[in-house]
């Protein structure tokens, strides 16, 4: 299945080796993390090569390849990204019936160690969400039928750090 989506390859070369993040102080990281969204159409796999060299990805596609803080930068979204910080191993995701179901891919955030997983399942929805305010209710609705979401993550124009760059990350389901 083809889908829009929003993903950021200029973030790469500002991503700390050691932490696969912007570090804190990076204006310009920061500034790439920001800007520098292109639309592209892919599939779950090609998605997968992306956030496997640590491009960035957002489910929205925003308008003119920029996070703005109103949110107004949000044109419609084709991907549901559902960010899991704690609680839940990615084993445990695998195995649960709604996710072999319906996602398309899970794969390992920067951040994950094995005391403390942390990691984001992704969800091709079959048309786009053009309303912001009814993807975000989408989101929130997905996360209450599910474990241990972040519910910082809930917003329209959210970004997403993609795999720690070169380690296999990304798992489809």
């Amino acid at each position: 299945m083809a889908f829009l989506v929003s993903i950021n390859s200029a973030v790469v070369p500002f991503l700390n080796a050691d932490t696969g993040k912007i570090d804190k102080e990076d204006v310009k990281g920061w500034a790439a993390f920001n800007n520098n969204w292109q639309t592209v159409e892919t599939d779950f796999t090609g998605l997968a090569s992306k956030i496997h060299l640590g491009c960035s990805i957002s489910g929205a596609i925003l308008k003119e390849g920029k996070r703005e803080k109103s949110l107004e930068s949000f044109d419609c979204a084709n991907l549901i990204i559902y960010d899991v910080d704690y609680g839940w191993t990615v084993e445990q995701a695998l195995k649960n019936d709604f996710i072999k179901n319906y996602a398309g891919l899970v794969y390992i955030s920067p951040s994950h160690t094995e005391e403390n997983n942390r990691f984001r399942i992704v969800f091709a929805l079959e048309e786009p969400i053009y309303d912001k305010g009814f993807y975000e209710f989408v989101i929130k609705q997905l996360a209450r039928q599910l474990y241990n979401f972040d519910f910082r993550a809930t917003d329209a124009t959210r970004l997403f750090f993609g795999g720690f760059p070169g380690r296999d990350s990304a798992v489809l389901v």
